[in-house]
């Protein structure tokens, strides 16, 4: 009788190359072979996010509760990354083994403090990509992303690192070349052109601090994943996906911002709308009156549409 248990080492890593970070870690102790098939596998892609402090608009949040991504995530993301907070990193890095090899260490927002830790305790990790950096422009000394630069080539163990990007400066193989890309509002309405050079380029990442996401030109790329942050929590999103998006090979939608969800949502046939949309991420953030006034009508035209599709709501 077949079992996973007697399956070859080969055959293991490719199941355990589709199973998300949550499975893998229910897996791991079972038998022996799973434990030494999972722990690379955890180990090579690593995510530290920062938890977000909840804005519930109905509750007020006295006790100051965040918000951490649920552990059985399951999406793109998951399956090839562990995703960790920092608290939760912070508390178990000293334990964590350091002679395993690291792909790929992404760290969003950070310390140097944190940085000085992770390059003490691991010496193999071959990229180290900081995602953003939360600290405001005008509190940054000056050559502050070079002095990282510098530190990792003394401490790095010939670490690569990808610094983050100012949002209105690529280069040019890296706009055709990447799969992913992150830029700023300016650069999507001014600079489109050289969006639509990308020959690779399946999730789009904009970043607006303008408090109004002005929308003027149709994107022709077919996007997997889609996402809109704002970055001072004001960003008004009121212009229909459809009009300016491929919307039906989305398989990823993220907005964070003021959301005017009858304006960005038609609700007349959502699954012909996004035929292939699996996840759906909604944080609500700005005037309370704004979050409160699509809550008993919007929303519920999202839940009854999109029942089939993993939908992730905040306030």
């Amino acid at each position: 009788m077949v079992s996973l248990t007697s399956l070859h080492h080969e055959a293991l890593e490719e199941i355990f190359h589709q199973l998300n970070q949550y499975h893998t870690l229910a897996l791991a102790p079972l038998h022996s072979k799973f434990y030494y098939v999972a722990k690379p596998k955890l180990y090579r892609n690593i995510y530290v996010y920062i938890p977000w402090t909840l804005n519930d608009a109905l509750e007020s949040n006295e006790q100051n509760s965040t918000f951490h991504f649920p552990k059985n995530l399951n999406n793109c993301k998951s399956t090839k990354y562990s995703i960790i907070s920092t608290d939760t990193f912070e508390r178990y890095l000293m334990r964590m083994d350091s002679s395993q090899e690291i792909n790929r260490l992404e760290l969003y927002g950070h310390n140097m403090t944190m940085i000085d830790c992770i390059f003490r305790h691991f010496t193999k990790i071959k990229y180290f990509e900081l995602v953003t950096v939360l600290i405001p422009r005008e509190q940054r000394e000056p050559g502050y992303l070079l002095h990282i630069q510098e530190y990792i080539d003394v401490y790095g163990y010939g670490t690569h690192y990808i610094s983050p990007n100012l949002f209105s400066r690529f280069p040019e193989h890296e706009l055709t070349a990447s799969k992913s890309i992150q830029v700023g509002e300016w650069f999507c309405c001014n600079e489109i052109d050289k969006l639509h050079s990308s020959k690779s380029l399946k999730e789009l990442t904009i970043i607006t601090s303008s408090g109004h996401c002005r929308m003027r030109c149709r994107f022709n790329m077919q996007l997997r994943v889609l996402n809109f942050y704002d970055s001072y929590e004001s960003m008004s999103l009121n212009f229909p996906l459809r009009d300016y998006f491929d919307t039906g090979s989305l398989c990823e939608l993220s907005l964070k911002g003021d959301i005017d969800l009858d304006a960005m949502f038609t609700f007349t046939d959502m699954e012909k709308e996004f035929p292939k949309l699996g996840q759906l991420c909604l944080r609500f953030a700005g005037q309370k009156e704004r979050c409160l006034a699509p809550k008993p009508t919007a929303i519920s035209a999202l839940h009854y549409q999109m029942f089939a599709f993993d939908i992730f709501i905040h306030f």
